[in-house]
């Protein structure tokens, strides 16, 4: 029997079949000896020192001067790792917050929060960063090991790498054939298989893998009236990735995954608002606006789809593909990355979160209850390459210079409509929606949709350097130059449901950003180093898909400055390692969504208000004295806060259009009359 955190409680048998298949590789084929090793695996030959590509260069995790966790596939297995959500609670200062079905996935590293734009940690599946939130929840299945990389590392990684990054690095098929298989189930209807086969095609030249993965689960919510369920999902995974070795020089690796997951409507579980101002427009009437007093929550509500919508839920496929190629010059070598993704999401919910639907002002002054759909489907799919050459790794001075290229196109469209509710003849709803589409079942309907387009592309130079300057001590830099260019046409918007284009032809625009890190470390003793360093990230500007006037077409780019001190020190042969650091994250031009200038625009827009700062430590012990025994403790302080100037729209908008706030200070919403106000 085995009980993990990934079976909800339950327990659950286990088959695990793996030995069998590498006994009959004994009597399949000679042993032979693997003439080009594979990329390092997380526990390295030296002790059990572990090796880490955060610097996108093979090095010991304790001699890296950057805050660095380290999740090996053993560990990912231990734990019952099963998403993105659960890799943050097994790193200190990393939360993964996880909504819509793991569709809105938003890691939070060291404080630094993501309010508007992109969350500022980029998540990457062998050095191809993932181009959406929903594709951030990469399934488990033949990974090597997470590295999770805390602060600004953009002048490493590129675009967005504002916080922090998440690697997911795959397993590179070995010369020997091998595999596993593990199915488990458990009550819920939960079922799960995972299998992995190695095949060395043609000895020491050509070797593939190929691992899938099954995993369903019947759900835990219940609607207490009619008894549905939701909470489940189905998901299905397949990698196939392969290790070609043709010279001693030069060696390719590459790898596809599709996966392909279908969740639940998700729960309803709401509380009536009582209290605050009452909506009294054309599209409710009579609902209050806060809840003042002790929640009391409604029952668990189920949301049905129409029959004919074609969606589960929550729907998510994606594929992703590499190439990487080394070449060994002498003087050094050349690697060469190209990348491809393409991420498609659709999703079906009750707008209302009530039973019976909401109030809808007629326009005859009646009120009808009818039930709102919201609908989304998006896709986004590119390419990128990056070209690097990588000085000799044994020398006083190392370098590394290159150049990356990436280029996306995204569609998105989004329906919010009423469900077809029959009115008596004459009336409609007294809103300023139009009926301009249809229902999921059909049936005409008043709706809101939007409809956008966004073509991105960027060029990106970069340099790094490392120079031992004496015994113990080295001064480090990196630093990248990019250049990127947006252009955004909306071709509908929730304003001008009935208006193609409603502001005008494609717009183009494009920005610049400098980032940049330098770090110094000295080893005070062969088993114990120090280190200081202080960087400058960027998250780029974008573009306002929902902006219903030009000036808010776009915003832009948002920076900080972080600085940190640690210490890394490792005893009985790199058994125990005891970690340390201090941080102070400073930025500045912060990205928040918040409500329009325009008044007539319902939907929020990105702009940049003020800035944050985030200060805290972290601690962090390893101890493994023999195989197959861990203990790991990591203990993390932040402090976030908000600098003067910033407006905090996240607990309610406090005034209709931005021009109208305060922006002295801090804005939030003051307590209603009559008790605690809640969102």
């Amino acid at each position: 029997m085995d009980y993990t955190a990934a079976n909800r409680g339950n327990f659950r048998i286990r088959a695990i079949v793996s030995s069998s298949l590498l006994a009959l590789a004994a009597f399949a084929a000679p042993a032979h000896a693997q003439t080009e090793p594979a990329p390092v695996e997380a526990e390295a030959e030296e002790g059990n020192a572990i090796v880490v590509t955060a610097r996108r260069k093979e090095e010991v995790l304790q001699e890296v001067p950057l805050s660095i966790n380290a999740l090996s596939a053993a560990k990912l297995q231990e734990s019952g790792v099963r998403n993105a959500r659960d890799i943050g609670y097994l790193t200190p200062g990393v939360i993964i917050n996880s909504a819509g079905a793991e569709f809105s996935t938003q890691p939070i590293i060291r404080g630094v929060v993501g309010l508007g734009g992109s969350s500022g940690v980029v998540s990457f599946l062998d050095a191809v960063p993932l181009p959406t939130a929903s594709s951030i929840n990469v399934s488990m299945l033949d990974i090597a090991r997470v590295e999770i990389v805390k602060g600004p590392v953009a002048a490493l990684y590129g675009q967005n790498a504002y916080a922090g990054v998440i690697n997911y690095v795959t397993q590179v098929p070995g010369s020997d054939f091998g595999g596993k298989f593990e199915a488990s189930a458990a009550n819920g209807d939960y079922y799960h298989a995972k299998g992995l086969i190695v095949l060395p095609v043609v000895q020491d030249l050509l070797s593939i893998s190929i691992a899938g993965n099954y995993e369903n689960f019947g759900g835990i919510y219940k609607d207490a009236l009619n008894g549905n369920k939701t909470g489940g999902y189905e998901k299905r995974d397949v990698r196939v990735s392969a290790h070609f070795t043709p010279t001693d020089r030069l060696t390719i690796d590459g790898s596809f995954y599709f996966g392909r997951d279908q969740f639940d409507v998700t729960p309803l579980v709401y509380a009536d608002n009582n209290c605050g101002s009452r909506i009294a427009s054309g599209v409710t009437a009579g609902q209050f606006t806060v809840y003042c007093g002790p929640i009391k929550f409604n029952p668990v509500e189920v949301a049905n789809p129409p029959a004919s919508s074609e969606i589960s839920g929550n729907d998510r496929t994606v594929y992703f593909g590499n190439i990487r190629a080394k070449y060994e010059l002498g003087y050094g070598d050349i690697g060469l990355l190209i990348g491809y993704q393409d991420s498609v999401e659709r999703r079906f919910n009750d707008f209302t979160g009530t039973r019976n639907g909401i109030d809808f002002l007629l326009n005859n002054g009646s009120v009808a209850k009818m039930l709102e759909y919201f609908g989304s489907d998006g896709n986004t799919k590119g390419w990128n390459a990056e070209l690097r050459f990588n000085s000799p790794s044994d020398k006083p001075f190392r370098y590394s210079i290159g150049g990356y290229y990436s280029k996306d196109d995204g569609l998105t469209s989004t329906i919010i409509s009423l469900d077809g509710t029959s009115l008596p003849a004459g009336l409609v709803p007294a809103s300023a929606l139009t009926r301009d589409y249809t229902t999921y079942d059909g049936n005409p309907s008043t709706t809101r949709t939007t409809i956008n387009e966004t073509d991105n592309e960027s060029y990106s130079g970069f340099v790094s350097a490392d120079l031992d300057v004496f015994e113990g001590m080295t001064l480090s830099g990196e630093y990248r130059r990019s250049h990127y260019v947006t252009v955004t046409d909306q071709v509908r918007s929730t304003t001008f449901p009935n208006t193609v284009r409603p502001l005008g032809a494609p717009f183009k625009f494009s920005y610049d950003t400098d980032a940049y890190r330098f770090s110094a470390k000295y080893k005070i003793l062969e088993n114990i180093m120090t280190y200081a360093s202080f960087g400058q990230g960027v998250k780029p500007g974008g573009a306002n898909t929902r902006a219903s006037i030009a000036a808010e077409r776009t915003f832009g780019s948002e920076t900080n400055r972080s600085y940190e001190l640690g210490v890394k020190t490792t005893f009985m042969n790199n058994r125990i390692q005891i970690n340390g650091a201090l941080f102070r994250v400073d930025s500045s031009d912060y990205q928040i969504l918040g409500p329009s200038d325009d008044p007539n625009n319902t939907g929020l827009v990105t702009k940049n208000f003020g800035g944050a700062r985030s200060q805290g430590a972290e601690f962090e012990l390893n101890f493994a004295p023999v195989r197959g025994f861990s203990l790991s403790l990591g203990v993390a302080y932040t402090d976030p806060k908000f600098s003067e100037g910033t407006l905090d729209f996240s607990t309610g908008a406090l005034c209709l259009a931005v021009a109208q706030c305060d922006k002295s200070k801090v804005v939030t919403v003051p307590q209603a009359s009559g008790g605690h106000t809640y969102r």
